[in-house]
């Protein structure tokens, strides 16, 4: 019985198993922007993991559920062609959103009246132009 447990041993080494793909570890950066619905919820991702993401030169389209996740949320995904740079993107978005909020919070209430007074006279402006048309 020895013997031929040894010969199937020896048979199985013979035989080539498939090749198995190894497993492929996506980053957090990754698993966050699938995860997201909206863009809102891509500028909640922690900065820590959006550092992580800056240096990632995987190209965008090598995996296509991230490509097109990231794709529907922002226009300006469209065009990045790395992971690194849709990390890119958003740190950027994520910038202007912050400097908007700062920006309203610290508003002077002077030029906020200028910008209305000017944003009525476009109207007006618009009005004339149309009944002389």
């Amino acid at each position: 019985m020895y013997k031929e447990l040894e010969a199937a041993k020896a048979e199985l080494e013979k035989i080539k198993l498939p090749y198995e793909a190894p497993v492929k570890i996506e980053s957090a950066f990754v698993q966050r922007i699938k995860q997201c619905r909206s863009l809102d919820d891509a500028l909640e991702i922690p900065d820590f993991v959006l550092e992580d993401a800056l240096k990632d030169e995987t190209d965008i389209d090598a995996d296509k559920d991230f490509a097109l996740c990231a794709r529907v949320l922002e226009t300006h995904l469209v065009f990045c062609k790395t992971v690194g740079q849709v990390a890119g993107q958003i740190c950027s978005l994520k910038l202007r959103k912050r400097v908007a909020e700062h920006q309203a919070k610290h508003e002077d209430p002077r030029v906020k009246a200028l910008q209305d007074e000017i944003e009525q006279a476009e109207k007006k402006l618009k009005e004339v132009q149309q009944r002389g048309e």
